[in-house]
């Protein structure tokens, strides 16, 4: 394709055209998926399921293997729960589509997030990191009453 194009504006629009995604295959085949890109490991599925905010995944097999079975090694639908969609999402699917963005998001969350703390609630485990105990800190936490009022005087000020 590059070698027919002649002009710049040809050598670019080759270009585009072997670089990009689809829209339609973007939507229909990626997208579903992006919400799991946002999890920064495959432990915070849990907390997704606790807080029903999973979204709702659907395949359509009828004419082609859809890509998220190509990435993560599924053989059969029958095989994937909800759970084991979201976790293979997080692990496998978002790090082959969304290389780059993918390990840079894993070391800013390890940066911002600190320390993991885990618990258990009925058979999920919830996962909790150590900034988000300080924003929520009762006495002196971002969302404390203390802090708000700290931060009404300084508006006054």
């Amino acid at each position: 394709c590059k070698q027919d194009a002649l002009l710049p504006a040809q050598q670019d629009e080759c270009i585009k055209n072997f670089t990009t995604i689809p829209n339609h295959i973007y939507m229909e085949e990626i997208a579903p998926f992006a919400k799991f890109c946002l999890l920064p490991e495959t432990e915070t599925c849990s907390n997704m399921k606790l807080r029903n905010l999973r979204p709702h995944v659907e395949f359509n097999i009828q004419s082609t293997v859809p890509v998220f079975f190509k990435i993560t090694g599924v053989s059969t639908a029958t095989d994937l729960t909800p759970d084991v969609i979201c976790h293979r999402a997080v692990s496998l699917f978002c790090p082959s589509i969304f290389t780059l963005q993918s390990s840079l998001f894993q070391e800013e969350r390890t940066d911002a997030c600190g320390k993991k703390s885990r618990s258990v609630q009925g058979n999920d485990v919830k996962v909790t990191y150590q900034a988000s105990s300080v924003y929520g800190d009762p006495v002196f936490g971002l969302t404390s009453a203390m802090f708000q009022g700290f931060l009404f005087l300084i508006v006054f000020l």
